[in-house]
């Protein structure tokens, strides 16, 4: 099937750990609700948009917050509460969709191009499910649809809060020119300097380079820009059921033998995959590193582990352990990634922390 007769829903609920307590409890609505815990050395982990507005932010320090927000009412969260919503969710989604994506508690991909509600239209199908959501949970989501999943990710980002964006395939490429070009997925802060350095602020502006000129600076991920500002993205939405596995690699803008920048990079990755492993209420046994060095070889280190871990510490401090066990360092490195597998689903939501001493039995 061509990627522009694809039908791709993003779903995003809004302010979702915010919007729980607020329906929960409704006294809350209107307030400035700041979820993260009561302790004054903790971290905001979440806040509703009353809160937002005020200046407080994720990971900002309970003190600073309570000092911008004296009149804030500050929650615990309560994980396991919100997991077992998003599960909820999800069994929603699963009724417009035979493959739903979660990649965030909070956020879904779906396949809705043939859909088991026979709805012709991605419109329909998004319609219809904002409707699902709010009738049955009493919460809103932001939704998204596009040919490809990085485009109506996109979309439904744009359109907070209880928003709906279509965009069909000949909008493409005028929806994504004005955008800045930290839109496109692995594009970062470092990756937007050397952007900018060849004039290039905004998505559109990518037509205009030679790709000899992106691949000349980026090396493969040149064609790939090429490509996302075309807004060309097959990748499918691929179900719980069909991934066994989980990774995140990233290609560095430059080699580099900074020890301490690919250990940064691999800590993003821990709790980008750690994110993951909660959205889908699993655990891995087994964690593997691949480095790949400037002359393009490669080497990859794994361990599997007797106990199911879930958690961003150990995922980081284990694939730490099997980078030193490479030339990293010595060596200039080009690409780092993590790869989880053996994954078991923990069906009963018990809470993900380290190695659980409850849970799932022990792999023989």
């Amino acid at each position: 099937m061509a990627m522009s007769e694809r039908q791709i829903v993003h779903v995003n609920l809004d302010a979702f750990y915010a919007s729980i307590e607020t329906r929960d409890n409704p006294w809350l609505k209107g307030q400035p609700v700041i979820i993260g815990g009561i302790s004054a050395r903790g971290v905001v982990c979440a806040a509703s948009r009353e809160a937002l507005q005020l200046g407080i932010h994720p990971d900002m320090p309970i003190k600073t917050a309570r000092r911008l927000c004296p009149n804030g009412v500050f929650l615990k969260t309560r994980i396991n509460h919100y997991k077992e919503v998003s599960r909820q969710i999800r069994r929603i989604l699963e009724e417009y969709a035979a493959s739903v994506e979660p990649v965030s508690l909070d956020g879904f991909y779906l396949d809705v191009t043939d859909n088991p509600k026979g709805f012709v239209t991605g419109f329909e199908v998004a319609r219809d499910l904002k409707k699902a959501l709010a009738e049955r949970l009493g919460l809103t989501a932001s939704v998204g649809v596009a040919p490809c999943k990085f485009v109506a990710k996109i979309a439904s980002d744009l359109n907070k809060p209880d928003g709906l964006r279509v965009v069909s395939p000949g909008e493409i490429k005028e929806f994504l020119a004005p955008l800045p070009v930290t839109v496109i997925p692995g594009v970062g802060e470092p990756m937007r300097r050397q952007l900018s350095a060849i004039g290039v602020h905004r998505v559109g502006e990518l037509e205009g380079v030679p790709l000899a000129v992106l691949e000349q600076t980026f090396g493969r991920f040149g064609l790939r820009l090429r490509e996302y500002a075309q807004g060309i993205d097959p990748r499918p939405v691929v179900s719980e059921q069909d991934n066994k596995s989980l990774s995140r690699d990233t290609t560095f803008d430059a080699e580099t033998t900074d020890l301490d920048f690919i250990r940064s990079v691999i800590a993003q990755q821990a709790g980008s995959l750690a994110r993951r492993l909660e959205a889908r209420g699993a655990r891995a046994r087994t964690i593997s590193l691949t480095v790949k060095y400037g002359d393009y070889s490669r080497i990859t280190r794994s361990v599997t582990h007797d106990d199911y871990f879930a958690s961003a510490a150990v995922i980081r401090e284990q694939a730490a352990e099997l980078l030193a066990k490479t030339q990293a360092g010595v060596k200039p490195v080009r690409m780092v990634g993590i790869e989880l597998e053996r994954l078991w689903q923990d069906n009963d939501a018990v809470q993900l922390s380290l190695f659980d001493e409850a849970g799932p039995p022990r792999g023989g």
